[in-house]
């Protein structure tokens, strides 16, 4: 991983924790993120969730970063690493927290919700990796051809 992946998903990743936060503040799940440090704050949820979106986002660059190419390319991995987060979200990080999902609650309003902020967290991720990797993307191209 070089410079530009690191940045890249550092940026990627807090630019889509800022829009699925506001999902989170929606539904009220701060406070619950808050509650893995024994708090109860929106605001600590938040200072939580931007850290873990960060972190996240440089594990995108680390794994998808060499397979990017194109803006479409970063487009599609970021929507895939946004499904995998919410399946991931839901089996194996709620049930460590203490909430055990159904395959009914999973299916729920508020899952579904859940889904469209991971889908909008990947969507914005995979976008501004794929700007802010620009001068890889570009050099990857004139060296290899193709790419959007």
């Amino acid at each position: 991983m070089n410079n530009f992946h690191f940045t890249a998903g550092l940026i990627g990743g807090l630019t889509g924790g800022l829009l699925f936060g506001v999902v989170f503040s929606i539904i009220g799940v701060l406070p619950l993120i808050a509650s893995t440090v024994n708090s109860s704050s929106a605001f600590v949820g938040w200072v939580i969730h931007l850290i873990v979106s960060m972190v996240i986002g440089v594990i995108f660059a680390f794994v998808f970063g060499r397979r990017v190419n194109s803006y479409g390319g970063a487009t599609l991995y970021g929507l895939f690493y946004g499904l995998i987060l919410w399946i991931l979200g839901a089996v194996v990080l709620l049930p460590l927290i203490g909430l055990n999902l159904s395959l009914t609650n999973l299916l729920s309003t508020l899952s579904l919700v859940s889904l469209v902020g991971y889908l909008v967290y990947g969507l914005v991720l995979g976008l501004v990796f794929g700007a802010v990797d620009r001068p890889h993307l570009v050099e990857h191209n004139r060296t290899v051809g193709g790419g959007i």
